[in-house]
């Protein structure tokens, strides 16, 4: 190696995942708008992530940290809803056996369209193939959610883990901390570390600022109720002048973590392009609930309360993304082998992003993003996917000139 070269250490990767939802249940009939919004969570996000960090040995596959962040409103839906979660699975259940049936052929998979799709037997064989993987998915979600003890699960998890996950609190119910004078949020920070005490009967390693908005004197609060850590904007910590270092920064005896939004926008709310657009993946937008008719509720014997439209979102949706400029009605079908491709080389995408920004990072080579939770899985389907492999991938170490 020549003097004017430097050797640098391995990516250190970590991932902050700000897990909430409002208060969204009821006592009412199943499969309610409002209240699927958690179910959908459960379904596609918690479970598939929980699984995904139970695969994972971060001993092994070091150079990588989970920041899974709870605000109390969250886990206590998670823990109250149990009852329901498993009634809406068996309304889910119902739908799957019946898309396994309408998807074997052309004349059933049009019977309750909207609009007449033809589709070749290559496209009705990608929709089959998804009308089964959605039904296993709603089986294994039962399978695992019906004797769980979420609690004693997570509580575990963070202990086996405990060398790659930080389990943090939040305000109760993700309460924007600027808008209160500091009595209230003393009061936040009290309560959001007292509860998740109270359910999972351990100190939480840290405490989100919802939005990460922080105002001088917050961490006063933190400090005297024992909080270690917590996470800013990297435009938080300096004068906004865009060339701030993200990283891991110390503040008396309180940890910051300064998040790139700069590298996270490769991922989420980037202006032009991210990962979770690309057109091979599925489309959010495109759910049999609304393509078909109510006849196809009636025909399946599913209630569904949502006016008089007889609309509803299923989680059931055969569409890929495509291309942004094409229209809902236009889209492709989707094609699961082709997105597990794309997720595969998305991966190694981002290790060469990362290593491109290493300047971003004060230490170049530690990098910190932060994302809500329900963008790994829920709007971007392939996400978890997509994170577990980077949590179990080996990012290269390279050398770079001085």
């Amino acid at each position: 190696m020549s003097s004017n070269q430097k050797p640098l250490t391995n990516k250190e990767i970590v991932f902050i995942l700000n897990t909430h939802m409002p208060y969204v249940l009821t006592d009412g009939p199943i499969f309610q708008e409002k209240e699927n919004w958690l179910f959908e969570a459960i379904t596609e996000t918690y479970i598939p992530l929980f699984k995904a960090l139970e695969q994972w040995a971060p001993i092994s596959q070091p150079g990588k940290k989970i920041i899974f962040s709870m605000t109390p409103c969250l886990f206590n839906q998670l823990i109250e809803s149990k009852e329901r979660y498993l009634a809406y699975l068996d309304v889910m259940e119902k739908i799957g056996e019946y898309e396994i049936e309408r998807t074997t052929s052309s004349h059933e998979y049009n019977r309750f369209l909207n609009y007449r799709n033809d589709v070749s037997e290559h496209q009705l064989g990608l929709a089959h193939n998804l009308a089964y993987y959605y039904l296993d998915r709603i089986r294994d979600s039962r399978e695992f959610w019906e004797n769980l003890d979420l609690p004693a699960y997570l509580s575990n998890l963070f202990e086996t883990k405990k060398e790659g996950i930080d389990a943090w609190t939040s305000s109760p119910f993700h309460n924007f901390l600027p808008f209160f004078e500091g009595d209230t949020v003393d009061h936040f920070i009290r309560r959001g570390k007292e509860e998740f005490e109270n359910v999972f009967n351990r100190t939480p390693d840290g405490f989100w600022m919802p939005e990460s908005a922080y105002f001088p004197g917050t961490e006063k609060y933190m400090k005297k109720h024992g909080i270690g850590a917590t996470a800013m904007t990297v435009p938080g910590i300096g004068a906004y002048t865009g060339t701030d270092k993200s990283g891991r920064y110390r503040q008396g005896n309180l940890d910051i973590y300064a998040h790139d939004y700069r590298l996270a926008m490769y991922l989420w709310k980037a202006p032009d392009t991210t990962f979770p657009s690309d057109g091979v993946y599925r489309e959010f937008y495109r759910d049999i609930g609304l393509d078909v008719s109510p006849d196809y509720f009636n025909h399946i014997g599913v209630e569904v309360h949502r006016g008089q439209s007889g609309l509803a979102w299923t989680g059931y949706k055969y569409h890929g993304i495509t291309n942004e400029h094409v229209d809902l009605g236009d889209k492709q079908l989707y094609d699961l082998h082709q997105s597990k491709a794309k997720v595969q080389q998305q991966v190694q995408e981002f290790d060469r992003i990362l290593d491109k920004n290493r300047a971003l990072s004060n230490d170049e080579h530690t990098f910190i993003l932060a994302f809500d939770t329900e963008l790994f899985g829920h709007w971007w389907h392939e996400g978890v996917d997509w994170l577990s492999e980077v949590l179990q991938y080996q990012f290269t170490e390279e050398e770079v000139f001085a």
